[in-house]
């Protein structure tokens, strides 16, 4: 579950800085920390233009089937395991913040 997850985060902010022009900067950053035993991921990148100020429910902009599976895919794996999701977009940077929890609350360490 981990690497689906940090693979769908990081395929989509790979996709989102090959839309950014040459000219301008481009920037990816994934980091994954235990803290206190709870894992925390952070995916930040550059964009070329504001995300969720007009797509706040994040659905794919791509045609055709098969594509729009990665943030279902992070809310889900998230959610198995109790977690929080927040995404959060400033300065031409969009970020995507997850806690998973050490305890489930069902007594069960994730």
């Amino acid at each position: 579950d981990t690497a689906s997850l940090m693979g769908n985060l990081l395929e989509n902010a790979l996709e989102a800085v090959e839309k950014i022009p040459p000219e301008k900067e481009k920037r990816v950053e994934l980091s994954f920390v235990s803290h206190y035993g709870n894992k925390m991921i952070e995916c930040k990148n550059t964009v070329n233009a504001p995300v969720l100020e007009n797509n706040k429910e994040l659905k794919t902009t791509k045609r055709g089937a098969g594509h729009g599976y990665g943030n279902r895919i992070v809310a889900s794996i998230v959610d198995k395991y109790n977690g929080f999701i927040e995404y959060s977009e400033q300065d031409g940077v969009f970020c995507v913040q997850i806690l998973i929890p050490v305890n489930d609350g069902t007594g069960e360490k994730n």
